[in-house]
């Protein structure tokens, strides 16, 4: 099951729940890496899915729960975090993004609901976010990207909206409510923003917990 994909110098890194899979912009297969497991290089399920300014690529791996950093071959290089509420610990790991300057958040959620940050070598630099509904605050936040200025968007899915941020957690905006209009979601998920600094959102619809509201 392909859960991200992400566009970097023309080429596609495409993640299975086992598996990592590396090809051209054509489709054509190049490599991959990945089995089920705990072990270096192993995944449970493996979620979000980034590449770092030197091709390095970074792997959440939502069930073991850890980020695993490797090359562009797939070899591995290290790995960090294990489950629980401390610095560089998770509860639900979901999507892993990197910035200009190859620092790398991650979202969290359900208990945590908090948005980490390290740097490429997965040392903790910082955190911010509380389960809630106030801003600063997610229910089940996923997907997250980094604009050029170093502004950080998240999708508070449950919360149907997208909350910016600074690079330090400070709340700078929010936008979207629960509605089939413009601006609106039912159950946002995913997001990634193109070179000329347009956002895009992806919206999975009426599944599970919004299954009584339609468009």
């Amino acid at each position: 099951m392909v859960k991200n994909v992400i566009f970097r110098n023309l080429i596609v890194t495409v993640l299975s729940y086992q598996n990592g899979d590396l090809r051209d912009e054509n489709g054509k297969f190049i490599t991959m890496w990945g089995t089920k497991g705990k072990g270096n290089s192993q995944f449970n399920k493996p979620w979000g899915v980034a590449v770092d300014s030197k091709g390095d690529v970074y792997v959440s791996d939502q069930q073991n729960p850890v980020v695993q950093k490797f090359d562009s071959n797939g070899n591995f290089i290290t790995k960090w975090g294990s489950f629980g509420s401390g610095d560089g610990q998770f509860v639900h790991l979901h999507d892993v993004t990197v910035d200009s300057h190859d620092m790398i958040y991650v979202t969290d959620g359900r208990n945590n609901s908090r948005i980490e940050k390290f740097d490429s070598n997965g040392n903790f630099i910082t955190k911010w976010g509380s389960k809630g509904s106030a801003n600063g605050q997610f229910v089940e936040n996923h997907g997250i990207v980094v604009d050029p200025e170093g502004y950080v968007y998240v999708v508070d899915t449950r919360n149907v909206r997208i909350q910016k941020f600074a690079p330090d957690g400070q709340f700078v905006s929010k936008w979207g409510s629960l509605g089939c209009a413009d601006n609106q979601f039912l159950i946002p998920h995913d997001i990634a923003i193109d070179s000329k600094g347009y956002i895009y959102v992806s919206d999975s619809g009426n599944v599970h917990f919004r299954e009584k509201f339609k468009c």
